[in-house]
């Protein structure tokens, strides 16, 4: 949710005057064109809307077919077995809406993306592993920790972000939650609490968009929970089991508020808050600020002048006085604090030390700091990014995050003592920009000196250490970042972040690139949302920023370039030596700027003029005849209108040379016979007629027939994998048991991308979809059968964009939620060369052991590599390896021993730090 995209801002770029007509800065992001492309991309083409509560409906379904093998196999199986692992990136995490310390050992912490699941550390945030099953939502917005004495080791999460998630499939783009899930056993194992799971994937519940959950920690004889949920609050008193309606309107979702919230103070008070607008943008039947003293009876505290309109309210009470914050966003423009026309936000305090309290207006102090630049301005876009906490020792240290994060040692009583110490670097200078004697070079540093150093931005939580209050930990747009000395940080006016990302692989990738040809080229490329496009060159599964904005598509073409987009159509091409960025230009269709460009614009190379390329857009495509001289590229463009019809994918056959089929958004498949010629025919190609013509998301023509083309359609209720060796005048459908029914209506996974790798036993076929990766070997029609892989890896993770690479079998997938994942294509684990893969370790077979544990680690470089096998608190219990090596090493413990359990291998080389969950059952 970035407001400044590097793409629009990236002007000249080295490119000669003619961009001057280009604006000098970029317009805001806007996040109803991603929402409008989302849609179309999932959709029921008949109705139009997106199957309600599809996630969990295609879960159910994608849960009944078969999975691939995954691990050790003995040798001579004729079973098919791959080891994915994870290809990071490792030093960049998702949003995240949560995370929490644990009271009793706060070396352990437990934390959750929007759609990536939750992730637990026993080291303090040097590494994690995913606690969640593989097969369960991966929404998650709001942690809980029971700090109740004997009750420490019980722990609850709930999901279903309201906005902002791209990943989201019903509803807009919303992420519904599947309700509140338990652990028992301090964050290992999660189920869902019965009393708020639906029991039922066709219908939206009061628990499936939960903003925040609080546990009682004053009252010892019951188990008291409270959700704020979409509609109101809710109140348990036996753990969860049944609820009852304390605010709001559980009755009625679209008419109860929206966005709701609540907090319990350290003196057991509870505070709420009820947006004014509900779910369908009507007036909420009940909103304002309310307390409480025993959750049932709640009187309306909202202080005289409040501004009607509020969106959504975050609230913060601190923990040594009766001060309770109140920050507001206001979906209209009136009020003190309207920075930037795009509503109002607002910020009071009540001090509850009497009853009533005495109210505060705060809001003309909220930061706007060197307005000259709104960059430095406090902004929660809409709500969206936006939060407040205390400082547990000192009730004036009052920290705020939107797009930046602000401190305030006087309570913002005053502007004066308030300090911007995150998101946005107040030293970044975008004039440079529009600056046409700076370098690529130059602008991409400016670039990449745009966020404050490994502070993410676009906070949505923040919390402190329970024993230590000067250590903070963020929650934003980039995962997971610490600073160790808050109040000495803030004095000084030097805050210094820690990365937490390390293995928190919750990056919501819209596409992925790798070379297509050159073997053993660890080259992977991959746009992601919110986060830009960023780039590996090695095994390391470190990435390099490259570019930023909403990172779209990516091409690397057979001689090494590196072409990237964002949204709206903007290309850049990025030149690499050595894996270092040496130069690059950013290059339009400069003669054609009227034309229309959708938010998400498909583009590929020529491979019979690799100099050459194609570019979609709204209402046809545009073609550079030689984009590799970046002075004279805006000159080479073409135009072809098509009508309008949307461009969503393109593939070029190499026999005949210059054809280009071109996939559509409801309008099927064109081929333009030569694209390098204006005036070449252009054919439709129809599907068949029991086709629903929906989002053809990808293409794969044979490079040997330009006549044989796979389809794939990536709507909801309508068929997937389509196939045709006579250039479309007859199709088959192998979308097989994908499809819940034949005619592709029913529960069965959105199909996004598809990859086929011709292997000694035949040609494998893949498919990535909205519940994991899918194989076959056979493409049979109605009878094809696919089976998941990465079972314990993948899982059901969105898989946007799989890749395969024949020379050396090798294959990579971008999902949404859960980062890259990469394999060498082999028929079991004993005959897997990791060589290649850098610091790697492979999953752990048999996983759970009633003994003997085997796995594979690799180090490219030599290294003092040490395996640590820990309990569940982090405590070592052997050393399992500890030695120096470079290269592969097979190794093999023996735990019969231990209890049966779970466990943690925690395994480092000093820079490198992996966790791996295991059990042990006899």
């Amino acid at each position: 949710m970035k407001q400044i995209f590097v793409a629009m801002l990236i002007l000249s770029l080295s490119l000669p005057m003619a961009f001057a007509k280009r604006p000098s800065f970029p317009p805001k992001e806007d996040p109803a064109k991603r929402d409008e492309w989302l849609r179309s991309t999932y959709i029921n083409p008949n109705d139009k809307n997106i199957p309600e509560n599809i996630d969990a409906l295609q879960r159910n379904y994608a849960s009944t077919l078969p999975v691939a093998p995954e691990g050790f196999l003995a040798k001579g199986s004729n079973v098919q077995s791959q080891t994915w692992l994870s290809a990071g990136p490792n030093n960049i995490g998702g949003r995240t809406r949560a995370v929490a310390f644990d009271v009793s050992n706060p070396n352990i912490l437990i934390a959750g993306g929007v759609s990536g699941g939750i992730w637990r550390s026993v080291d303090g945030g040097q590494s994690w592993v995913q606690t969640t099953g593989k097969k369960e939502v991966p929404s998650v917005t709001t942690i809980v920790q029971d700090r109740r004495p004997g009750k420490t080791h019980i722990w609850y999460f709930a999901g279903g972000e309201v906005f902002g998630n791209s990943a989201g499939t019903s509803k807009g783009t919303s992420y519904y939650g599947n309700g509140i899930y338990k652990s028992t056993d301090n964050g290992l194992t999660w189920a869902p609490l019965p009393g708020t799971s639906s029991d039922s994937p066709h219908r939206y519940d009061t628990f499936d968009q939960i903003h925040r959950l609080v546990l009682d920690h004053k009252t010892l004889d019951q188990d008291i929970i409270y959700a704020a949920s979409v509609g109101g609050v809710f109140r348990s008193s036996d753990g969860g089991e049944s609820w009852t309606t304390v605010l709001g309107d559980a009755s009625d979702l679209n008419n109860g508020p929206q966005h709701t919230e609540i907090v319990m103070s350290e003196f057991g008070i509870l505070y709420a808050a009820l947006s004014s607008n509900s779910s369908n943008w009507s007036s909420a039947t009940q909103s304002g600020f309310f307390r409480s003293t025993d959750g049932i009876e709640w009187e309306e505290i909202t202080p005289d002048g409040f501004l009607k309109g509020s969106r959504r309210t975050v609230i913060a009470a601190a923990a040594d006085d009766k001060l309770v914050y109140f920050l507001t966003y206001h979906s209209n423009n009136n009020g003190t604090y309207c920075p930037d026309g795009y509503g109002c936000s607002s910020l009071y305090v009540v001090d509850d030390n009497s009853n009533p309290g005495d109210w505060y207006d705060l809001s003309e102090n909220l930061p706007i700091i060197n307005s000259g630049l709104n960059y430095g301005i406090f902004k929660s876009q809409s709500g969206y990014n936006m939060c407040i906490a205390v400082k547990p020792d000192d009730s004036y240290y009052v920290v705020i995050g939107g797009t930046n994060l602000y401190v305030s040692s006087y309570s913002f009583m005053s502007s004066e003592n308030t300090k911007w110490v995150g998101g946005y670097n107040p030293d970044y200078d975008p004039t440079i920009f529009s600056d046409y004697n700076a370098t690529w070079l130059e602008k991409i540093a400016e670039w990449r000196n745009m966020m404050f150093p490994t502070s993410g931005w676009d906070f949505h939580t923040i919390v402190f250490h329970p024993d230590n209050p000067d250590i903070m930990i963020t929650g934003s747009d980039h995962g997971l970042h610490r600073v160790n000395n808050f109040k000495e940080a803030y004095k000084s006016g030097n805050f210094t972040w820690d990365d937490l990302n390390n293995g928190y692989n919750t990056t919501q990738f819209y596409d992925c690139s790798i070379h297509p040809t050159e073997a053993g080229n660890e080259t992977i490329i991959g746009g992601m949302q919110d986060n830009g496009t960023w780039g590996t060159f090695t095994s390391n599964v470190e990435f390099e920023e490259m570019t930023g904005g909403d990172g779209m598509h990516s091409v690397i073409n057979q001689n090494g370039d590196i072409l990237v987009s964002s949204q709206m159509g903007y290309i850049m091409r990025m030149i690499y030596e050595d894996g270092k960025l040496v130069g690059g230009y950013q290059f339009q269709p400069e003669d054609h700027l009227g034309i229309q460009f959708s938010f998400y614009n498909p583009f590929e190379i020529n491979p019979n003029n690799t100099n050459s390329l194609v570019m979609g857009a709204a209402s046809g495509i545009v073609y550079c005849s030689d984009y590799t001289d970046g002075k004279k590229a805006y000159q080479n463009w073409s135009f072809r209108d098509m009508g309008w019809v949307n461009i969503t994918s393109m593939a070029f056959a190499t026999t005949p040379a210059n054809t280009l089929y071109v996939g559509t958004s409801y309008k099927g498949i064109y081929k333009i016979a030569d694209v390098t010629n204006s005036s070449s025919n252009i054919k439709q190609i129809s599907y068949p007629s029991d086709v629903n013509y929906g989002y053809t998301s990808d293409i794969w023509v044979d490079p040997m027939n330009g006549d044989h083309i796979i389809a794939i359609i990536s709507n909801y209720y309508s068929r997937s994998i389509l196939e045709t060796t006579d250039g479309g005048d007859s199709w088959t459908d192998h979308g097989g048991n994908l499809e819940e029914f034949e005619d592709g209506s029913g529960s069965g996974p959105s199909v996004r991308s598809y990859a086929r790798l011709n292997t000694k036993d035949g040609v494998v076929h893949f498919v990535g979809t909205s519940a994991g990766l899918y194989s076959t070997k056979n493409l049979d029609g109605a009878n094809t059968e696919w089976i998941r892989e990465g079972e314990n890896t993948i899982g059901m993770a969105v898989v946007s964009k799989v890749h395969a690479r024949q020379s050396d079998g090798r294959i990579v997938v971008s999902t949404h939620g859960n980062g890259l994942f990469k394999t060498n294509y082999s028929t079991s684990i004993e005959d897997f060369d990791a060589a290649s893969l850098g610091f790697a370790i492979s999953e752990i077979y048999p996983n759970p052991s009633a003994g003997m544990l085997h796995f594979v680690i690799n180090s490219d470089d030599r290294a003092f590599v040490e395996a640590r096998l820990l309990d569940l608190q982090g405590k070592e219990i052997a050393k399992v390896i500890s030695e120096e090596f470079s290269g592969t090493k097979k190794v093999h413990y023996d735990a019969t021993n231990l209890p049966n359990g779970t466990y943690f291998l925690n395994i480092s080389d000093g820079t490198h730090f992996v966790t791996k969950k295991i059990s042990i059952a006899k």
